[in-house]
């Protein structure tokens, strides 16, 4: 599940660059919430 996660977020920041800060703050939130 986690890795399909990750997977969707890589195909998304590559479709949105411009995007990259929200990108590694999700990156962040998911980490978190994974270690929980």
């Amino acid at each position: 599940m986690f890795a399909i996660t990750l997977m969707l977020l890589l195909l998304i920041s590559n479709r949105f660059k411009y995007c990259h800060t929200g990108f590694l703050l999700l990156i962040k939130h998911i980490t978190k919430s994974h270690e929980m």
